[in-house]
């Protein structure tokens, strides 16, 4: 009797071990990985893993077992490395060389006096450069199971923490709630500067499907007309610790024309809400270009793409609004379409079209993290 009583004991110590291992399954939780298993270094800091067979030797090294497979990572300590001294990597280094640190690699020391250059290598991935900082820290290595990896890091280190994050942002519709869209323009002037320069212009429009924007002498005795574009963006969701590497403002083309050579340029703008547009936005425009693209490429039937330049770039906001905004070539310039009939002008879909195929659309290209070197799967 004794032994059917330890059978049932042993059964009933089954089940409950399996229904405490199904109910952690169904909460979503996972047993807690040992002590010697956990990661060096946060997920963020692990720069390249790959799988490697976990071969172990004797003390004698004579006798080798594979015990099957596990994850070798390197990852960056909180060991900052500073320029080096020649004498720490070179021991019968001249005293009066430097380090130029600029030209550092995960690998590579460089070091420079009045008259030579010289470079130290190093066996593997030593070290890398924080891109927010400018700062170098050493790197080393690590392994674990790999269930305990992938469970550390979900999914395969989320792709390298997204090292390079594209984020996509919309203008919103009408009735809107953060950000807006639209046009300002000024209609029918006598003059080329009463068009282009009033504190105020005649129209804002911001609830429509499409608008355009032009710089046009369009009818005798010479009636002037300036249209700018304005599309808000909120960004905020970039960390303030990232780094944007680029950024492209895309318009989706209507109809367009060019009687004497016109561009599209991309524009700071300062809208006094971020909601709504008034005439008085008209004037609060900045005459730099941050892109452009002429009239000949720009298409009627899809996104005309235009990346930022550098300065372009500085305008991307990570604490709340990005405002932007589409002139003609003309308007930047202050050049007077004296012309008669001069029409150039561009036209293109707003937020108010339904889903966003067609929204005027910021995607930003941003990063926080390491130098990468590899990903190996």
């Amino acid at each position: 009797m004794n032994w059917i009583k330890a059978k049932i004991k042993w059964i009933l110590t089954a089940f409950g071990i399996l229904g405490i291992a199904t109910a952690a399954v169904i909460m979503g939780t996972t047993p807690p990985i040992l002590e010697h298993l956990q990661l060096k270094a946060p997920k963020e800091r692990i720069l390249i893993h790959k799988t490697a067979n976990d071969i172990r030797c004797d003390k004698h090294g004579k006798e080798c077992k594979n015990h099957g497979l596990m994850k070798k990572y390197w990852y960056v300590t909180n060991n900052k490395l500073p320029a080096k001294k020649a004498s720490e990597v070179m021991p019968n280094s001249k005293a009066n060389w430097t380090e130029d640190i600029s030209a550092r690699m995960h690998n590579k020391f460089v070091f420079r006096n009045e008259k030579e250059t010289t470079s130290v290598f190093l066996v593997g991935y030593q070290m890398t450069k924080e891109i927010a900082t400018g700062d170098w820290f050493d790197v080393e290595i690590a392994t674990t199971t790999i269930d305990a990896f992938n469970q550390q890091t979900v999914s395969v280190l989320d792709r390298f923490r997204a090292y390079a994050t594209v984020s996509t942002f919309y203008p919103d519709p009408s009735v809107e709630v953060t950000t807006v869209d639209g046009t300002v323009n000024t209609n029918g002037k006598a003059t080329w500067t009463a068009a282009r320069d009033p504190v105020s212009g005649d129209v804002a429009t911001d609830d429509g499907t499409s608008a355009y924007i032009y710089a046009e002498n369009i009818a005798s005795p010479n009636l002037y007309r300036v249209s700018r574009g304005y599309y808000l963006f909120d960004t905020e969701t970039i960390p303030d610790t990232d780094t944007i590497s680029s950024a492209t403002l895309s318009l989706y083309g209507g109809a367009k024309g060019d009687n004497y050579g016109d561009s599209v340029h991309i524009i700071q703008t300062a809208p006094v809400s971020n909601t709504a547009l008034a005439v008085g936005d008209f004037s609060l425009v900045t005459f730099t270009s941050g892109s452009s693209m002429t009239l000949v490429d720009y298409i009627i039937t899809g996104y005309n793409d235009f990346a930022l330049n550098a300065t372009g770039l500085t305008w991307i906001s990570k604490t709340g609004i990005t405002k932007l905004g589409a002139i003609m070539g003309y308007d930047l310039n202050n050049t007077d379409p004296s012309t008669l009939d001069n029409r150039n002008y561009a036209q293109m879909s707003m937020a108010d079209v339904a889903d966003t195929t067609e929204d005027p659309k910021l995607v930003v290209t941003h990063s926080s993290g390491w130098t990468p070197i590899i990903i190996d799967d």
